[in-house]
C-alpha cells in the first residue's frame, strides 16, 4: 500500500465526493493509495466497495480549556460496529476474499472481534472468535446468530492469544488481522486527519491511547508524507500504567523494549476489560511507533486507575 503522497493538491483529486467521510473513509479515500500492480489495484478497491458497510468519523470542538482549543475526533458513533474497528473489519473481509480465505479465526477482547465477525461474515466466510470469558456480556449477541459465526470464550484473559495461535495451526485457518492491515486501516483515518486539517486548520498535538499503536503509526505515515504542505502535529500516547511495555520502554535508558510476558494478575488490574492484550509488544511496532515520537518531539504518558476514575 502506498499513499500517493506528491501533495496536497494530488490527494484532493484523489477523493471520492460520493462518498462523505461520515459515510465511509474507505470509499472516500480508497483511490489516495496505490495496492500493488494495476490489476490488483483494481480488484481490491472494488472489493472494498463490496464489503464497505459504514466506516464514518467526524471531528468536533469540544471545548477550550485553559486557551487550549480540544476537538476530538469521532469513530465510534459513526461506525457501522460502534468502533473504528470497522475499518479493520472492512479492509480484513477485503482481503480474505481477494486470497480465497473462506475461514479465519482471531482473538479480541471484543471490538476487533465484533467488526472482523460481522464483516467477514457477511463477505460469507466462517468465521471463529476467541475472547475473554468475563467479556462475553460485552458482545451483540445478534452478530453471532449465523451458523458461520463461531465464539470461543477462554476461562483466563492471559491464554486468548495463545489459544487463538494453537487453533489456528491444528485445524490450519488462516489468522487475521496481519499487522499490515491494521496499519493501512489507520491510513484511511489518516487521510480525513489531513483533509480535516487542511481545510480548518493544522492542529498542534494529537492524543491517542494506545496498545501496539497501530492506530497512530498509520496516521503519521499519511500526515508525514505531506510534511512540506503543513505542520506535522506532535503525538502524545497514553498508555494504561499496568501494562504499558511501550511508555516504559521510551522512558527507559537504553530505550530497549521488555519483550517478557506479564504475570497473569495483570489482567486483573486493566483499566477495562476490553484492554485485556498484556503483551502488545509482540506485535513489533514499537520501532516505528519509535520513529514516529522522534519525529513530531512527541511523547507517551501513563494512566493509572485513580486518575481513569477521576475522569469517568
Amino acid at each position: 500500500m502506498n499513499v500517493l503522497e506528491k501533495d496536497k493538491r494530488d490527494f484532493f483529486e484523489y477523493i471520492d465526493p460520493a462518498y462523505a467521510p461520515e459515510t465511509s473513509v474507505v470509499c472516500r479515500y480508497r483511490n489516495a493509495f496505490t495496492f500493488g500492480a494495476a490489476d490488483e489495484d483494481a480488484a481490491y478497491k472494488q472489493t472494498l466497495l463490496r464489503t464497505s458497510l459504514r466506516e464514518g468519523v467526524r471531528i468536533f470542538r469540544l471545548l477550550t480549556y485553559r486557551g487550549v482549543d480540544i476537538h476530538i475526533l469521532d469513530e465510534s458513533s459513526l461506525m457501522h460496529t460502534g468502533t473504528l474497528k470497522s475499518i479493520d473489519g472492512c479492509i480484513s473481509a477485503a482481503k480474505c476474499k481477494l486470497r480465497g480465505y473462506t475461514r479465519v479465526v482471531f482473538e479480541s477482547g471484543g471490538n476487533t472481534g465484533t467488526a472482523l465477525t460481522e464483516y467477514c461474515g457477511r463477505a460469507g466466510l466462517e468465521t471463529f472468535l476467541f475472547v475473554p470469558e468475563e467479556n462475553l456480556s460485552l458482545l451483540d449477541s445478534k452478530i453471532f446468530l449465523s451458523g458461520k459465526a463461531h465464539l470461543i470464550s477462554v476461562a483466563k484473559a492471559g491464554w486468548v492469544k495463545k489459544s487463538a495461535h494453537l487453533f489456528k495451526g491444528l485445524n490450519d485457518i488462516q489468522h487475521i488481522p496481519e499487522v499490515a492491515w491494521r496499519y493501512e486501516a489507520s491510513r484511511f483515518r489518516g487521510c480525513f486527519i489531513f483533509e480535516y486539517s487542511a481545510k480548518s486548520g493544522d492542529f498542534d498535538w494529537i492524543a491517542q491511547t494506545i496498545s501496539a499503536a497501530f492506530g497512530p503509526i498509520g496516521i503519521y505515515s499519511v500526515l508525514n508524507g505531506f510534511a512540506g504542505n503543513h505542520a506535522i502535529p506532535r503525538f502524545l500516547g497514553v498508555q494504561q500504567e499496568a501494562n504499558s511495555p511501550m511508555y516504559k520502554a521510551w522512558k527507559s535508558r537504553d530505550g530497549q523494549l521488555d519483550t517478557r510476558a506479564l504475570p497473569p494478575d495483570v489482567c486483573g488490574k486493566l483499566l477495562t476489560r476490553v484492554m485485556y492484550d498484556v503483551t502488545p509488544q509482540t506485535y513489533g511496532t514499537y520501532e516505528d511507533l519509535k520513529r514516529l515520537l522522534t519525529v513530531t518531539r512527541g511523547d507517551l504518558t501513563p494512566i493509572n486507575h485513580s486518575e481513569f476514575s477521576d475522569l469517568f
